[in-house]
């Protein structure tokens, strides 16, 4: 009778097993590193694009600031002389330039924000991948920007519901049509009143609209100087150039 005997294959030894468990174990974490590099890379890339956005976005800011600025002095130094006017004797009063002064003074043109970038930013959470000191920088500008818009808002509600009917009541709009849209003036130039009640009363309206145009100047000039950090840091910190490119976009 044959007796068979088992084969015995040695056993492994614990270098085999180690080695086999440092090989996963590498293969895992260099997968991991490379996962974690590529959405830091991702992220990186979609930060740049964001901040070149967020560049052009207040670029285009700082141009209206600066259009809105010059709007305003402009208002008030026709306010300033409707004023001088109004102090005369109605037949010392100009009035042409009294009626384009007056004209000037019912309108308006407000500050409007390009913030599409920054409430997208803002709404997606982005705002975590960039640095603390600018998200800072940015909340600042977010916070003076709305407070430019709350002071047009109440610029725009005085000079349509107070300002523009006294002056609709008190000349002819004919000849304000007329030189508001450069037309010859073919009309009568007229006014309602002057007796000194109305006088006064046009004089402290249009004071009250240049306080709010000076107050305007005042946040231009506070939220111009915050745009100028915020292009400052966007440009620094991720190589932007004037145009709000990246070198490689260039």
């Amino acid at each position: 009778m044959e007796v068979h005997h088992h084969s015995h294959t040695p056993g492994k030894k614990w270098t085999h097993y180690f080695w086999e468990f440092f090989m996963l174990f590498l293969a895992v974490t260099l997968g991991f590193i490379v996962e974690n590099y590529r959405e830091h890379y991702v992220e990186h890339k979609r930060t740049r694009i964001l901040a070149a956005s967020l560049y052009e976005d207040v670029r285009n800011d700082t141009a209206a600031l600066n259009q809105s600025i010059q709007f305003s002095k402009m208002k008030i130094d026709s306010i300033n002389s409707a004023v001088i006017m109004f102090h005369r004797p109605k037949k010392e009063w100009n009035d042409t330039a009294l009626y384009t002064d007056m004209n000037i003074g019912t309108r308006v043109y407000p500050f409007e924000r390009t913030g599409a970038t920054y409430d997208q930013i803002k709404a997606s959470g982005s705002l975590r991948y960039f640095k603390q000191s600018l998200v800072n920088i940015l909340n600042a500008y977010d916070v003076q920007a709305k407070k430019v818009m709350i002071r047009e808002d109440i610029d725009i509600k005085f000079t349509v519901e107070q300002y523009l009917p006294l002056v609709n009541n008190f000349a002819n709009n004919e000849v304000a049509f007329d030189i508001r849209f450069g037309l010859p003036i073919t009309h009568e130039f007229y006014y309602t009143s002057t007796d000194l009640a109305t006088i006064r009363k046009l004089i402290n309206t249009l004071l009250v609209l240049k306080s709010t145009r000076m107050r305007a100047l005042q946040e231009y000039d506070e939220l111009l100087q915050k745009a100028t950090k915020v292009l400052h840091e966007l440009k620094k910190e991720y190589h932007l150039s004037a145009s709000g490119r990246t070198p490689l976009e260039e």
